[in-house]
């Protein structure tokens, strides 16, 4: 399992809750693509927003450096950094009260004369399963070389934790993952991007009770397939956002290919990258990170 260092820090932080009044969105059967679209605001790209439907309350201090959250209908969840430990998962309800500790995660690296551990939850899904929180963690530590610059260790897991509180159990997922997080998940099953190369994309599949991956195939028809950006589903379709191959034939694409796995479709070819593919309200909505224009937008 590949994972990303990241920078070290330790800090204490305060969890605070803002609630904003919004609209609801539309329902749609087949989605649509666009990318950075808005409702009409008024011409100014931004809605209003009146300061006297804003509240803020403190649901928690002095936590030890949260990373990510993650919410369901009743709890907010947080995981910890720790040092010289494994990270911890805490909730507290979204009306407020106490905080609780959900789980504690283990320690992996314990490197003999290794120095500045750190540990955190890296990834925290908990609106995916009426049961269970989903988290990734991520430890480093650094080893002292003589007359070298230190060796940084890394390692890391994939775990799934009890609402209720308990244990945390290690999740099986493929060895081969290009990255350690899912991208998206369903009533079953969380899927993880496992490999890419110039003729297609493999996508594993793990179920949520654990268990062995199951992969499927999506097909770059012209064997040019640049790097995968976003990625999205629905029930029936995979939404692939890409980064153009070498050539001017081949530009920045949304595509699509079946749950079942096939050849992908092109959707929408922009000049530019979209970022951040997500479903809502029927639409597939994605993010142009890196307008050409002097307006930020």
């Amino acid at each position: 399992m590949g994972f990303r260092g990241r920078g070290a820090f330790f800090t204490c932080a305060v969890i605070v809750l803002c609630g904003c009044g919004q609209s609801g969105g539309r329902a749609g059967a087949d989605p649509q693509v666009g990318a950075g679209q808005t409702g009409d605001t008024g011409g100014s790209g931004t809605a209003p927003v009146d300061s006297n439907q804003v509240g803020r309350q403190v649901l928690a201090s002095g936590e030890h450096g949260p990373l990510t959250l993650a919410a369901d209908n009743s709890n907010l969840y947080w995981g910890t950094s720790e040092e010289g430990s494994g990270p911890v998962v805490r909730a507290i309800p979204l009306t407020g009260g106490a905080a609780m500790t959900i789980a504690a995660l283990p320690r992996q690296l314990d490197v003999s004369g290794g120095m500045n551990h750190h540990a955190n939850v890296d990834r925290l899904y908990a609106d995916v399963d009426p049961n269970w929180v989903f988290l990734s963690t991520l430890e480093w530590e650094a080893v002292p070389n003589p007359g070298d610059a230190p060796t940084i260790q890394f390692a890391g897991g994939f775990y799934r934790v009890p609402k209720s509180g308990g244990s945390p159990e290690l999740v099986s997922t493929p060895s081969e993952l290009v990255v350690s997080d899912p991208f998206a998940t369903d009533e079953h099953s969380m899927y993880f991007l496992s490999a890419v190369d110039a003729t297609g994309i493999t996508i594993s599949s793990v179920p949520k009770s654990g268990g062995a991956a199951t992969k499927t195939r999506l097909d770059a028809s012209d064997g040019n397939l640049g790097a995968i950006d976003s990625i999205g589903m629905d029930p029936n379709y995979f939404y692939i956002s890409r980064s153009p191959s070498l050539g001017p034939a081949h530009n920045f694409c949304v595509s699509r290919a079946p749950v079942s796995g096939g050849p992908l479709e092109d959707l929408w070819c922009p000049d530019f990258l979209v970022q951040r593919l997500t479903l809502a309200g029927g639409l597939l909505v994605g993010i142009n990170g890196y307008p050409w224009t002097g307006t930020p937008g």
